[in-house]
């Protein structure tokens, strides 16, 4: 499954708006309140009509209540507010095969489901041969992660168990905006199948591999069952190898952990049939609001890297307000709400991307003016022209050094005034 297009009216804060995406990856950037989010809920009602042909739990509407989060545009006519009808999420992309389109609607009532039967024929379809058949068919991924989605660890005690129907199992609670934690209840189960019944590994490895692409430093994982937590080694700056139990993990770490151990646990529960490539082969759509959410700006730099790495098949549609991740995607991965640009920014500096692109207020011309004036008293006083003494003058060469921030710079000035030293003494 693939979007290649939405079209949005009258929702949250769109009143009509159309976004296009590539196959692999996007990222939505804008200033708080612009539609970042707004954009990615959008997309959960258009990849929630699939789930209207699956049995779950839970289905994806238009919600129209106001006092409950409601979902429809409210526009301001100076003397009132009011919602405007109808609101539609229209989607147009591919799945199985296929190049579809379909289209959710709420006219003040409940969300129409007529204009969604494209896409939610082909889930009863998947249902049938799956469920009643039997049929070993490649099953779309479906996620979203809000900002609310960091792991936090139950209180009760994970068991084995054994799990409904995978379509059941798959989708459960796919579109909510917290974290589940059936992917560690599964990494339970399946290791002790394979420590007392010698179960294959090959699912085991796969989800152990997802893993180690999107974290550093934390690596030959494994499930302890006297410590009931994943754990796994962590090399310390002294090279010293120490064993750390997820539930210790920061929670950067912890957050893309449970994510991408729960995007593997969806595709290995929906696509087992692939073996080692229930990972890498499935297909479907991810979406995830403000994907640097407690990361360091190390990590930040190569996060999309690694999901494309660990899930080179599934569309990612992403938020951010980082200029770190910006800086590392093609430029027809990005759309900025503030504004149209074409500029590809990874070729980029990071103050560049801040200031062009992201439209953050900056003081960046006036420090190198600072500098540059900074450069050229650093000179005049080398030459002597104001005729300080030498004690004074070597002060005030060093205090000036001191105050040079670029350190090329620094270097360059510094290597002049060993020269003019060097001669002076000659």
């Amino acid at each position: 499954m693939r979007i290649d297009k939405i079209e949005i009216q009258n929702f949250k804060g769109f009143r009509q708006q159309t976004f296009e995406f590539p196959e692999q990856f996007t990222v939505f950037i804008g200033n708080n309140g612009e539609g970042k989010t707004s954009a990615i809920e959008a997309l959960s009602v258009a990849i929630g009509a699939y789930l209207l042909g699956i049995p779950t739990d839970k289905k994806r509407h238009i919600n129209s209540d106001s006092k409950r989060d409601g979902e429809i545009h409210i526009r301001d006519f100076g003397d009132y507010f009011a919602p405007q009808y109808p609101a539609s999420i229209t989607a147009f992309g591919q799945i199985d095969g296929q190049t579809i389109q379909w289209k959710r609607e709420n006219n003040g009532g409940r969300t129409t489901t007529k204009d969604a039967r494209s896409i939610s024929e082909i889930a009863v379809a998947h249902e049938i041969a799956v469920n009643k058949k039997g049929e070993r068919i490649d099953l779309p991924i479906l996620a979203k992660y809000g900002t609310g989605r960091l792991f936090v660890e139950k209180s009760q005690h994970i068991a084995t168990k054994e799990k409904p129907s995978k379509l059941r199992e798959g989708y459960y609670a796919c579109l909510e905006s917290k974290s589940d934690s059936s992917w560690l209840e599964w990494f339970h189960t399946y290791e002790y199948n394979v420590k007392t019944r010698s179960k294959d590994e090959t699912l085991l490895n796969a989800i152990k591999t997802a893993i180690s692409a999107c974290i550093d430093n934390w690596t030959d994982i494994y499930f302890d069952f006297e410590d009931n937590d994943l754990i796994g080694t962590r090399l310390l700056p002294n090279n010293e190898k120490i064993r750390m139990a997820f539930r210790h993990l920061s929670d950067g770490q912890r957050n893309i952990v449970g994510m991408v151990a729960e995007l593997a646990y969806r595709c290995i529960t929906l696509n087992g049939h692939l073996g080692e490539n229930a990972v890498k082969g499935s297909k479907g759509v991810v979406l995830i609001d403000e994907i640097d959410q407690h990361l360091h700006p190390n990590w930040q730099r190569h996060v999309v890297k690694d999901l494309k790495t660990a899930f080179p098949n599934l569309q990612f549609i992403a938020t951010t307000h980082s200029p770190f991740i910006v800086q590392s995607l093609k430029a027809n991965e990005l759309i900025n709400l503030e504004a149209l640009n074409d500029t590809n920014p990874s070729e980029l500096s990071i103050e560049d991307i801040a200031v062009n692109i992201m439209g953050v207020e900056s003081n960046f011309g006036e420090i190198s003016q600072q500098q540059e004036e900074l450069s050229q008293t650093y000179f005049e006083l080398l030459e002597n022209k104001n005729g300080s003494t030498p004690s004074v003058k070597t002060h005030q060469l060093d205090e000036l050094e001191s105050k040079i921030i670029d350190p090329a710079t620094r270097a360059f000035l510094q290597m002049k005034r060993l020269k003019k030293q060097v001669t002076q003494t000659i």
